[in-house]
């Protein structure tokens, strides 16, 4: 740059020396002229540059603004597959889970017919009459219902729990011999109302009423 200015100033002098013999005009006006061009050509040059950087950032950031379009549109594609992954599992364990419990319901269904003959049996033959009927649970179906007749509540609450905790064995036996406490017993009353029979916890927690 300061050759370039050397020489614009050279060139300057040589033209102001047509118009005046005077040194210190060449000198002077060679000097301010040369430096009035260069001055702007630098000028140009820094805005041109400015402008070329701003040119490169807006591309840039361009180019930055589609790659994050880009990848939250994968992430969200990500989680949509997932998400509907999670979906088909939860529906394939409903699906599993349904069939459990129709098959459980078909095998409660024979049990409970087998179950109910064997304890009026054992009624029967200890000529016991307590028991007015017995009858799955249609909403649970490994719980046995056995309505208790009248008599029943009138015996003393150690022989109630003890009927109450053979029939539960009875009922396991049949139902869920591998797994005892997942089948369960409930005590009702000729009115309906729960008299003894599982605890929420394990069907071998039995209880009965005063």
């Amino acid at each position: 740059m300061i050759f370039l200015w050397l020489i614009l100033w050279m060139v300057a002098g040589f033209f102001i020396s047509y118009k005046t013999k005077s040194k210190a005009m060449i000198i002077g006006g060679g000097f301010f002229i040369s430096f009035f061009i260069v001055t702007a050509y630098s000028v140009g040059i820094e805005q041109k540059r400015e402008a070329a950087y701003r040119a490169e950032m807006a591309v840039k950031a361009e180019i930055e603004a589609k790659r994050q379009v880009e990848l939250q549109m994968e992430l969200a594609e990500k989680k949509k597959i997932e998400e509907e992954k999670r979906k088909k599992e939860r529906e394939e364990k409903r699906l599993e889970r349904l069939i459990e419990i129709e098959k459980e319901k078909r095998k409660a269904s024979q049990d409970i017919a087998i179950f109910k003959a064997k304890v009026f049996e054992i009624l029967k033959d200890q000529r016991i009459d307590i028991v007015k009927d017995i009858y799955l649970n249609p909403d649970l179906p490994q719980e046995a219902i056995i309505v208790m007749k009248p008599i029943w509540h009138s015996r003393n609450k150690h022989l109630k729990k003890n009927d109450a905790t053979v029939f539960w064995k009875l009922w396991a036996s049949q139902h869920s011999p591998s797994d005892p406490d997942h089948s369960r017993v409930k005590l009702l009353s000729i009115n309906n109302d729960r008299v003894g029979g599982s605890r929420i916890l394990a069907g071998s927690l039995i209880w009965v009423e005063d």
